[in-house]
């Protein structure tokens, strides 16, 4: 697999296992989770670059990406009551930069094969939910509903992810394994 991905495996789970431990709402809360989400973010981003990797025209399909990106970030940001929280400027940013890159993945799926094809259309998928769930998270924040999902809507959407890449790459490694003749 390529060091994007296990980069992002790792971030993810640094992230649920230190937020784990740390009392919500805290200072030390918003500390934490303002940088281990700019750790993810950023490992996100290495995966966009990973997969455009074959491209020609790079910078046409991270233009389009991000554009759609700010587009909606742009609608969200005009259904919210002014002024914003900290929060709802992290949902929005969250929500542009995971749709941006789940586009720009998205645009790289034809160009790959293989492997490479099912990781590109699992995390163009996972980061398009993730971005729809970012960007209705400013809108219901004081729902208590929405506060209790929000500890478990992110964590199934990426474990789901996460199994769906472990299980279709056991499968093809079994493939692989049945394909070899054996000896007698």
């Amino acid at each position: 697999m390529p060091k994007a991905v296990w980069r992002y495996f790792l971030a993810q789970f640094l992230y649920t296992i230190c937020l784990a431990f740390v009392s919500y709402g805290s200072t030390l809360y918003d500390v934490s989770y303002s940088i281990l989400t700019g750790i993810i973010l950023a490992t996100i981003v290495g995966i966009c670059l990973w997969s455009l990797k074959k491209h020609r025209i790079i910078w046409l399909h991270i233009t389009i990406g991000l554009g759609i990106g700010f587009f909606l970030g742009w609608v969200a940001y005009q259904g919210l009551t002014k002024p914003l929280h900290l929060y709802d400027w992290i949902g929005i940013s969250e929500g542009f930069i995971l749709s941006g890159s789940g586009v720009i993945v998205g645009f790289a799926i034809p160009y790959l094969s293989g492997r490479d094809r099912m990781l590109a259309k699992t995390f163009s998928t996972l980061w398009l939910f993730q971005a729809a769930y970012r960007f209705g998270y400013p809108f219901h924040a004081y729902s208590d509903l929405w506060l209790r999902m929000n500890w478990v809507v992110p964590t199934v959407l990426c474990v789901s992810a996460f199994t769906w890449i472990g299980w279709r790459l056991r499968s093809s490694v079994k493939m692989k394994a049945s394909a070899i003749p054996r000896m007698n």
